[in-house]
């Protein structure tokens, strides 16, 4: 059973995705999609106390150049 997350949004009202999702969107792995956080790639927003990572929708969408996700 796959864990429901809770939707958040930046202070523009852009989507923020979990790396999973990202990678649902772009088709590749979720280690794909950490590996380009750490490189830089793709920025990452944190989010409470727990410092969880968030990327911007529109930074994931400009990743689909890059793996061929339509």
């Amino acid at each position: 059973m796959k864990r429901r997350t809770k939707p958040y949004f930046d202070h523009d009202g852009e989507p923020l995705l979990t790396a999973q999702q990202a990678a649902d969107r772009l088709g590749v792995n979720v280690e794909t999609v950490r590996r380009w956080v750490r490189k830089g790639s793709v920025r990452y927003v944190e989010i409470g106390p727990n410092h969880l990572r968030r990327l911007r929708q529109s930074d994931v969408d400009g990743q689909r150049k890059y793996c061929g996700a339509a």
